[in-house]
């Protein structure tokens, strides 16, 4: 049989002891090798893997508990049996490689965690590794020693931690580092579960942990939002503890927002997740994964009532403050609806609106934009250039009298000369007919006509053009019009958002 509890003694060191999900712990690794020299990668390759690889046991797990859990590397011991290990029983050699430490470097005592480290040829069956519950051993395949996973997993179990499941599958909660199975060097990024969160307690403190003994209308946000400081004390929780009365069995709900320290999470990113577990260093198991709108619902929860649990809202990508997901918890005798007054930092009715759950993208618009430019100038901002300005102003001609005659003349005010004068008028002026050449020059001021030129320019106005009809192509104009028009275009225009 594989070593008992009974007969390796709790792993500590000094106050610090193997369960503990807080302060610095000491980690030893045996280096096990057999008579014939088979032996797992050297000492140097193991202590990279699992302390300084780009992703390991020590950064993962500062990370996941914003800096309250350190492993530290104790070093290498070598270890050689005198027995053959190929194909033998990992349950054997355990015994082995146990007698041998007793009988070489005395106790556990100095250390808060042990872990051997077999040759690959070491029969496992099925399994990568194995620890125990609340204690500091551990025993490790060399094929998986610097799998992320694999070491979370096995030294959660020396944490009190349980296995986490869903669907009936004692593994198959892929939100947890107690439940998926990914075997990777450096990956995959990701944390625990709302259960195994709530009692490692790393999120309690600024209103992390709220427990929800009735009915509950509140923010949930995700775990990196909480440790980077971006989450309020009265207006976010990180986990919520569901009360289950008269039994341990209760519920979790967390806000599993891929992003950060969670953002490789395998399984129901960005969902909030229901599951539930009967105390602490018990098996977990994951009930429901939700999105907006979705809800999970059991029956019988008092021995009256049934318990709904619904998401209102997600709020991911959003402008200001953390990501979050509005959730509203109430059984069928007291029910509430995502319009219900927020339980935590709100007295008024909800008001929130959903921000977009994906980044902004730069495509056309569901519907046209129609902005206003501001009013035209009098006069002209400066004297006319050599080409045309970017935004043309149009000039009124200034009055020559303090108040407009009542009709306009029909007739010029004096004829017409036969050559060009040799400066321009300071004034644009105005034709019924268009030219029908370009001239020379532009003028400072577009020409007012009521008919289209019918030669075009040789380079296009900055002005866009008015059409009788829709043409059947969307324009893509620099200069907004001074006006909205009537309607909707044929096609979107395009804009700088959203």
């Amino acid at each position: 049989a594989d070593l008992t509890i009974s007969q390796i003694p709790i792993v500590k060191d000094g106050t610090v002891q193997a369960g503990d999900p807080t302060g610095q712990h000491s980690l030893l690794v045996v280096r096990v090798s057999d008579d014939t020299g088979d032996a797992p990668m050297s000492a140097d390759d193991l202590l990279n893997g699992i302390f300084t690889d780009a992703l390991n046991l020590r950064n993962q797990y500062q990370a996941c508990s914003g800096n309250k859990l350190e492993f530290v590397s104790a070093g290498v011991k070598e270890l050689t049996i005198q027995q053959t290990v190929s194909g033998v029983a990992r349950s054997t050699v355990a015994e082995w490689a146990a007698d041998e430490f007793r009988a070489r470097y005395g106790d556990y005592s100095q250390w808060t965690h042990v872990m051997y480290v077999f040759p690959s040829s070491v029969d496992f069956g099925k399994a990568a590794a194995y620890a125990f519950v609340g204690n500091g051993l551990s025993v490790f395949s060399n094929t998986y020693v610097t799998d992320l996973l694999v070491l979370m997993h096995e030294i959660g179990h020396n944490l009190r931690h349980a296995h986490s499941g869903a669907d009936g599958i004692e593994y198959a909660d892929r939100t947890c580092m107690m439940g998926a199975h990914i075997y990777e060097n450096d990956g995959p990024r990701m944390c625990f579960n709302g259960s195994k969160s709530w009692f490692f307690g790393w999120y309690s403190e600024r209103g992390g942990h709220v427990t929800i003994q009735d009915s509950w209308h509140g923010k949930l946000a995700g775990i990196h939002a909480y440790l980077q400081g971006q989450t309020t004390e009265g207006d976010h929780s990180v986990v919520a503890q569901v009360v289950r009365p008269s039994t341990d069995n209760h519920l979790y709900l967390m806000f599993n927002r891929r992003e950060g320290v969670n953002d490789e999470v395998a399984g129901d990113g960005d969902m909030v997740t229901v599951v539930e577990q009967n105390g602490p260093e018990q098996q977990s198991w994951k009930l429901a994964a939700l999105q907006d709108g979705e809800e999970f619902t059991t029956t019988n929860w008092n021995g009256q009532s049934s318990l709904t649990i619904k998401v209102c809202e997600r709020i991911i990508y959003a402008a200001q403050g953390p990501d979050y997901a509005r959730v509203i918890v109430y059984q069928s005798g007291s029910p509430l609806t995502c319009e219900s007054p927020l339980s935590r930092g709100e007295s008024g009715p909800v008001t929130e609106t959903l921000s977009p759950i994906a980044p902004p993208t730069q495509a056309l618009s569901p519907a046209p934009v129609t902005p206003q430019s501001p009013p035209p100038t009098s006069r002209p901002p400066s004297p006319p250039t050599a080409r045309p300005t970017s935004s043309p102003t149009i000039a009124t001609p200034s009055p020559t009298t303090s108040k407009p005659s009542r009709k306009p003349s029909t007739q010029p005010s004096a004829e017409p000369t036969s050559k060009p004068s040799n400066a321009p008028s300071d004034l644009p002026s105005f034709s019924l007919m268009p030219s029908w050449a370009p001239s020379s020059d532009p003028s400072a001021a577009p020409t007012k006509s009521s008919m289209p030129s019918s030669v075009p320019t040789s380079e296009p106005s900055e002005a866009p053009s008015f059409s009788a009809a829709p043409s059947t192509q969307p324009t893509v104009s620099q200069i907004p019009t001074l006006a909205p028009s009537s309607g909707p275009s044929a096609f979107p225009s395009r804009s700088a958002s959203p």
